[in-house]
């Protein structure tokens, strides 16, 4: 047989396999790659008679045994690979060691035979093209990943449901019916206890100088026979009926009654006071709001402060509120009055801030409140005073001649003073 040198640059990196005829380990072209040994070249085995395949055997023993001899060596001048072995053509090798890879590349194909598998011939061009394409769908995987995980995320996000806006009135509940008389009772009670603002209106001239109300839709007394009968435990009639009039029910510890009268001098409150004194069925309204400018015009002059908290104090009441911000929904049957949105400096007048000098830079609502209520404290006990005094000069500080400017004040009992905004319910559901 002729030797012929191989040639590197045609070289081809074939999985070798193990032969069922011979055991004989098989490249390309069914022989055994040529192995560099002492320096010389040794030529493939081709087996072809029984003599041939006895000089075979004994060559590929002779072949083994330097194989391992030159592996020992290697492991022994080499402890530690410079860079890990590549099947790819471009991949670079420590010198002195092909035969360490190769035994390894043959005993790890070993293996996998042995397990089941079936190894074929590639070329070092195609098993880079593999390992490319490999690549390439290792990425796509990884992109479409990222894409389906942002797109649940969007798609959660999307779909979750903002909470309607507090306040609003809910729509319908079908199931109510079917709930227990106790839980029907407790929400029924719950509803009554609900705050609402009743609009009284009055305008002068006007025959008989009645006032008009304006009562929130939401009205239980005509609901049902559970609701009616809850609400007739807790609301009063407000005003006194005449002929073609509607009575307005009210529950005094919970329910505002907004005071307007347009178009009126400040003297002619007194008059509204009065008209209300003889229009409303009871005398006592726990919580009465009026508008900001009139608290403002009627609390700076010293004759009128006086004679509007007598008024206002004529009705046993304990709460007063002032309302500013959205007068358009004075009369609205879904009237509603919520918390101030924005700072006092930035949604009050500048005049009506000035006349507090001791209030702080970035007061409060609640820093506010607390100034107005001790401003009608202040008034109070300088009433007590000015009586004294007029009394032992002598003078009768409930004469006619004084029109009420030091009449008693013992009966107030302002308890607190606040500040709220008008809007309605389809206000704040467009909001």
């Amino acid at each position: 047989m002729d030797s012929k040198p191989q040639q590197k640059s045609n070289q081809r990196f074939s999985t070798p396999r193990l032969s069922t005829s011979n055991d004989e380990f098989q490249g390309p072209h069914s022989y055994l790659p040529s192995l560099s040994v002492n320096g010389t070249v040794d030529l493939p085995l081709r087996p072809n008679n029984g003599a041939a395949s006895a000089e075979a055997a004994t060559r590929k023993d002779k072949i083994v045994a330097e194989v391992d001899q030159q592996l020992n060596d290697t492991m022994a001048v080499v402890s530690s690979p410079i860079r890990s072995f590549g099947i790819g053509c471009k991949s670079t090798i420590a010198p002195g060691r092909e035969m360490f890879m190769y035994a390894k590349s043959t005993q790890l194909i070993k293996d996998i035979q042995d397990r089941g598998y079936t190894t074929v011939r590639m070329t070092c061009g195609t098993l880079e093209k593999v390992f490319g394409y490999i690549g390439h769908l290792q990425k796509q995987n990884d992109f479409l990943k990222a894409k389906l995980t942002n797109g649940l995320s969007n798609r959660q996000s999307i779909v979750t449901l903002r909470p309607p806006p507090l306040g609003l009135p809910a729509k319908t509940f079908t199931l109510f019916p079917k709930l227990p008389l106790e839980v029907r009772l407790i929400i029924w009670k719950l509803a009554l206890y609900n705050p609402r603002t009743i609009s009284v209106d009055t305008i002068i001239p006007r025959p008989l100088l009645s006032p008009i109300y304006t009562q929130p839709l939401t009205n239980l007394r005509f609901v049902c026979h559970e609701s009616r009968a809850e609400a007739l435990k807790v609301q009063i009639a407000l005003n006194k009926v005449s002929v073609g009039d509607k009575t307005i029910f009210i529950s005094p510890s919970v329910d505002v009654l907004w005071l307007s009268a347009w178009g009126i001098s400040d003297d002619e409150w007194i008059l509204v006071f009065k008209i209300l004194h003889k229009t409303l069925a009871h005398n006592r309204l726990p919580k009465i709001a009026v508008n900001l400018e009139l608290w403002d015009r009627l609390m700076s002059g010293n004759n009128t402060r006086s004679r509007f908290l007598d008024a206002v104090a004529a009705f046993r009441t304990e709460e007063i509120v002032i309302v500013m911000g959205g007068l358009s929904a004075f009369g609205s049957p879904d009237l509603i009055l919520r918390d101030p949105r924005g700072k006092p400096r930035a949604v009050l007048h500048t005049n009506f801030i000035s006349r507090f000098r001791q209030l702080p830079a970035n007061v409060t609502w609640d820093e506010l409140n607390q100034t107005l209520l001790m401003e009608i404290t202040n008034n109070k006990l300088l009433r007590f005073e000015v009586r004294q005094r007029m009394r032992e000069a002598g003078l009768n500080p409930d004469h006619a001649n004084y029109r009420g400017r030091f009449n008693e004040v013992s009966h107030w009992g302002f308890r607190s003073v606040h500040f709220m905004e008008a809007t309605t319910y389809a206000t704040m559901k467009r909001q």
